[in-house]
């Protein structure tokens, strides 16, 4: 029988199927997620989820879309892998940066910026413009300056 591990000793029907599917009768039919891992057997009603999702009323739900990380606890839907870049973790949940202008990647495990947008640089919790610093460029990670603004300052062990 097709998707079948366990064939009965007894009857014509199937006992146990291979993941993601559940025995009816002599069948072995898909269960009712596309996303589940292990299925009720009498229902096929969702029991668990694969990697990167988690069970909501016997449903899989992306971790990566209404969590912002990539794996999370399959009951709890906690994040239990990096946030997403704009996200920070606080107690397995990814909570966004806020008021963060021109944040490119946020700290994960605070409120705040670690890699800013072009011509900014992290400045505590939020990114500051390279001008203020009297530099034209700057790095994005942690504002060296590699040309100043104007002739009349000099680079001296990047800063202006």
């Amino acid at each position: 029988k097709t998707h079948c591990n366990v064939c009965s000793q007894t009857e014509d029907k199937c006992d146990l199927c291979e993941d993601t599917y559940y025995p009816v009768g002599k069948e072995c039919l898909l269960c009712s997620d596309k996303h589940c891992s292990v299925c009720n057997p009498s229902n096929g009603t969702c029991t668990d989820c694969m990697k990167g999702y988690y069970l909501v009323e016997g449903e899989c739900v992306s971790c990566s879309e209404n969590k912002h990380c990539n794996e999370c606890e399959f009951q709890t839907g906690l994040c239990t892998s990096n946030c997403h870049e704009t996200y920070y973790k606080d107690e397995g949940v990814c909570i966004e940066c806020t008021k963060k202008d021109n944040c490119k990647v946020c700290s994960q495990s605070e409120n705040k910026c670690d890699e800013c947008a072009f011509d900014y640089y992290p400045n505590g919790e939020n990114c500051t413009h390279c001008d203020e610093i009297n530099c034209e460029d700057c790095n994005t990670k942690n504002g060296q300056c590699s040309k100043c603004k104007s002739d009349k300052f000099f680079l001296s062990n990047n800063v202006c």
